[in-house]
């Protein structure tokens, strides 16, 4: 399943902080864009740079752990270049 990562500049927790959203399918009001998580913050410090610079990173979930207390959702990314 793709995901679309999307920087999140004014995040008090993180300056680097870099959300993840799925695009849901639409029924009458609902569906569009839904954000699933954040990249932690280890990761995100590298990425946030490249994304900052302008590079097209595709992106997508390889795995979900959908545990009602502690979540986890694994995604794996290529950056494609310059958009």
């Amino acid at each position: 399943m793709p995901v679309r990562l999307v920087r999140d500049k004014g995040n008090s927790y993180d300056r680097n902080a870099i959300a993840v959203y799925i695009d849901t399918p639409k029924f009458l009001w609902f569906g569009g864009l839904k954000q699933i998580g954040f990249i932690d913050k280890q990761r995100a410090v590298k990425l946030a740079e490249r994304i900052d610079a302008g590079e097209k990173i595709n992106a997508w979930v390889i795995s979900m752990y959908a545990d009602m207390k502690f979540p986890r959702v694994t995604i794996s990314w290529k950056t494609i270049g310059k958009s």
